[in-house]
């Protein structure tokens, strides 16, 4: 049987796991929480997909940020992108 991968998974060691997306302020290396921004990566809001993040960081009038793309289970940055 074929395995599928849906948008947000990778293969990994032939398991998947779903990436979580935070957003991370170049300038401060602060993240978007729930209610402002957080230095602790581990209190960062989690956006279920890119849009999501694209359009919070729109309404707050974002700009200089990145969306980070993490491992769940270790909280492993895997790699960045410019978001604003």
């Amino acid at each position: 049987m074929e395995k599928r991968f849906t948008r947000g998974e990778r293969e990994i060691c032939g398991g998947a796991i779903g990436l979580e997306r935070v957003v991370r302020c170049n300038l401060s290396g602060w993240y978007l929480g729930q209610n402002g921004w957080t230095v602790d990566p581990r209190t960062a809001r989690v956006f279920k997909d890119d849009t999501d993040a694209f359009r919070e960081c729109v309404a707050r009038r974002c700009s200089d940020v990145e969306m980070v793309l993490r491992a769940p289970s270790t909280r492993s940055e895997m790699f960045a992108v410019p978001l604003l």
